[in-house]
């Protein structure tokens, strides 16, 4: 679950608050080594990405939608493959 302190903490400005919330999708993907069964990440991360999301929307930006749906081990995989994605689209600008 997001945390208040987590929310209060998100950087309003668009590229440092889109690294923050990837930063965070990241922190718990490899939460769970590799190799490991990640599906108990679901929960999590869905919830992180939700806010990636709505985060980027709000700053008029594109969101490619990622498939969440079927098993929740290679949807986790799927969002992590987004955070490394937009974490190098940003970190390039």
């Amino acid at each position: 679950m997001i945390s208040d302190e987590f929310i209060e903490n998100l950087p309003r400005e668009l590229n440092e608050g889109v690294i923050y919330i990837v930063d965070e999708i990241l922190r718990i993907y490899v939460s769970v080594p590799l190799g490991e069964d990640k599906s108990e990440l679901y929960d999590d991360m869905m919830e992180v990405y939700i806010l990636a999301e709505e985060f980027l929307k709000s700053h008029g930006h594109k969101f490619i939608e990622v498939d969440i749906t079927g098993d929740k081990g290679e949807a986790v995989s799927r969002v992590a493959q987004f955070g490394f994605m937009v974490k190098d689209e940003f970190e390039l600008v």
